[in-house]
């Protein structure tokens, strides 16, 4: 028995250190809220893991299953995304003035 469990702990690590990456980017989703109980409270957390590289999210877009894609458009500070940084990605139609995240945006 030891043997054998010995032997698909062996097998999987080969595997996983033998299996690439799907991309090298460093932009990672770190958050969703996707069904809020506030109307228009969706939004998508981003975080750039790299130590030096600025990320340019022009050209970027997000898509429902439902919708057709969307692009990004930058507000606070444009789209770039500095080193170490987050961002918030919230639907087109958030109210700044009175959305649930007024206080902390």
């Amino acid at each position: 028995m030891k043997k054998g469990f010995y032997a698909v702990i062996v097998l999987l690590f080969i595997f996983s250190a033998a299996v690439p990456a799907q991309s090298s980017s460093p932009l990672i989703i770190s958050e969703v809220m996707f069904y809020p109980s506030d109307s228009n409270g969706e939004f998508i957390e981003i975080y750039n893991t790299s130590a030096t590289d600025i990320i340019d999210l022009a050209g970027y877009k997000i898509k429902y299953y439902t919708s057709a894609a969307n692009s990004l458009t930058g507000l606070i500070n444009g789209t770039q995304i500095a080193p170490g940084s987050f961002a918030v990605i919230l639907q087109g139609s958030y109210d700044f003035n009175n959305g649930v995240y007024k206080s902390i945006i």
